[in-house]
């Protein structure tokens, strides 16, 4: 279940994760003891202790980078983070199956903004190929196979909003168990 904590108290490493500020992530987990890390990697913010004016300003930040649906840190960091703070996130053990209120997953929302902003497309295509780089194949068949508050996978999800681009990505991927066949004559020959 995900930790909502005061969005007005997290304004700082609510800007160094969607402006891709690798040295003030790094050194906020290195400075940080075990438990902080665990929120500050896997928890996310919530609006309501926070007036309108300072609530609006940091929804702006997050609308302008498009993922103003998303406020748990580790989607944020995965949508607009750099590929060094992911990997930092991985090491330092951010639990990488962490779910918004929807249930969505970090490939949920990389679907999602892909469907939401077009151009965004490629970009969240290469930070899925990046992912599926950095993950063990256990770890991303969860990913994979957990459903969302519409009872969708991440490739369903995909296939429903027509973003071909992931689905072929998904379909890449080589932990997904696939059966092809191949009609040759009356027989049928799988691999």
């Amino acid at each position: 279940m995900e930790v909502l904590l005061p969005a007005k108290e997290f304004n700082y490493w609510l800007q160094a994760l969607v402006n891709c500020d690798n040295g003030f992530i790094r050194e906020t987990l290195k400075t940080s003891n075990l438990y902080e890390k665990q929120i500050l990697m896997n928890g996310g913010v919530s609006f309501d202790d926070m007036n309108e004016k300072d609530s609006q300003a940091i929804h702006n930040i997050l609308i302008k980078y498009k993922h103003s649906m998303f406020h748990n840190f580790w989607t944020l960091l995965v949508l607009s983070g750099s590929e060094q703070c992911i990997e930092l996130f991985i090491k330092e053990g951010v639990d990488i199956s962490n779910l918004d209120v929807d249930k969505n997953n970090i490939i949920h929302a990389l679907i999602i903004i892909s469907y939401c902003h077009e151009q965004m497309e490629l970009k969240m295509r290469q930070k899925y190929r990046f992912i599926r780089k950095l993950l063990f194949s256990d770890q991303m068949n969860e990913l994979l196979l957990q459903e969302n508050n519409r009872n969708l996978r991440p490739l369903e999800l995909a296939a429903h909003l027509g973003i071909c681009g992931l689905v072929l990505d998904i379909l890449e991927t080589p932990t997904i168990h696939l059966c092809k066949e191949t009609r040759v004559g009356i027989s049928a020959v799988y691999w």
